[in-house]
């Protein structure tokens, strides 16, 4: 099991265990090599865990990772079914509180059928009321000691992991259309990609996520999210749970967070030289502010630039670092923009 895998795979069963509004029956899609299911027997309201598994190979492998499982196989609260989940969940009447679905890489065959519009409807049906789907998609005490272990020790900490919003992720995919039985398309989507390398990391967290931002779960918990006074405990507890602990930082919301801070309190969350540079916060004020002259300019380096040359470089900078994690304004862009448009200058 990779070491990064492990943050997936507790996740999977804790978000949606926190987030539940009841948790007695849970169905989970895929059994993998038991951790998801592992989790969930740490919830003693929990009264039965389904799990949906294809390959009895898989099943007869679970011994072996027992000591990151909890002896999730010797769980009497636990029901192995093996079969195509699709199958299981139209036969099955059960109605699960909660449903995981977290089944094999979309480029295996079949395994894209587990993100059709039918599959959905079927998981609906299955459903009780308020359930909760989690679904996993590609991107490569008891419980909070389990989640400590991952530098989960907060809420916050877990929501702020959020990339799309509901809305956001509506709309990116608009133009895509919607996954079917009889048009699959992700399964060859995501092979092509696999193996060209490609991936769409940029666009996860960046300027697009702004016009989302009240959707987002932190900004629901901290409606002030934008103005919120960060302490010390709550960034060291942001920056303490992106960090792979093999490789360092991992996720892509540790430089926003960073700069969050800073741009709230520099003197309290200071910046290296290097960071500055890197994060260039000297163009900050003047996308920030409309007040600004010729000097301010030159301590940027853009004395005498022409209004587009300015208008790049401070686009650059949103579209590197603004984003609904640091949602800074941007009344000095909108004021240079109207500005070279009365002037005619520069068209």
């Amino acid at each position: 099991m990779a070491f990064v895998d492990i943050y997936t795979l507790k996740l999977l069963a804790h978000l949606p265990a926190i987030l539940a509004s009841q948790r007695r029956n849970v169905m989970v899609i895929g059994l993998g090599t038991g951790v998801t299911a592992g989790e969930l027997t740490l919830y003693p309201d929990i009264e039965r865990i389904d799990v949906a598994e294809i390959s009895p190979t898989v099943v007869e492998a679970l011994p072996y990772f027992s000591k990151a499982t909890y002896h999730v196989e010797n769980n009497p609260k636990v029901r192995i079914h093996i079969g195509d989940a699709f199958r299981i969940l139209g036969r099955n009447k059960t109605k699960w509180d909660i449903i995981i679905s977290e089944p094999s890489n979309l480029w295996v065959t079949g395994v894209d059928q587990l993100f059709t519009k039918e599959f959905y409807a079927i998981a609906k049906q299955r459903l009780s009321v308020n359930g909760i789907l989690l679904q996993w998609i590609h991107r490569y005490e008891a419980v909070l000691a389990s989640l400590n272990t991952i530098g989960l020790s907060s809420l916050d900490a877990i929501l702020l992991r959020e990339l799309w919003s509901p809305s956001y992720i509506k709309d990116f995919f608009s133009d895509f259309g919607i996954q079917t039985m009889d048009n699959p398309r992700l399964h060859y989507m995501a092979g092509k990609a696999f193996f060209m390398d490609l991936n769409i990391s940029e666009v996860l967290l960046g300027p697009a996520s702004i016009p989302y931002l009240p959707e987002y779960l932190l900004v629901k918990r901290h409606p002030e999210w934008a103005k919120i006074a960060l302490d010390f405990e709550t960034v060291r507890s942001f920056w303490e749970s992106t960090k792979d602990r093999v490789k360092g930082h991992l996720l892509p919301m540790v430089p926003a967070v960073r700069l969050k801070a800073y741009l709230y309190d520099p003197n309290k969350f200071s910046l290296t030289t290097q960071e500055k540079q890197s994060d260039r916060v000297d163009l900050i004020p003047m996308i920030t502010s409309k007040a600004r002259d010729e000097e301010s300019w030159a301590k940027v380096g853009l004395k005498g630039a022409s209004y587009r040359t300015k208008a790049k470089a401070m686009l650059s900078h949103i579209d590197k670092h603004r984003n609904w994690i640091v949602p800074y304004p941007i009344d000095g862009l909108k004021a240079l923009l109207e500005e070279g448009i009365l002037q005619g200058a520069d068209a």
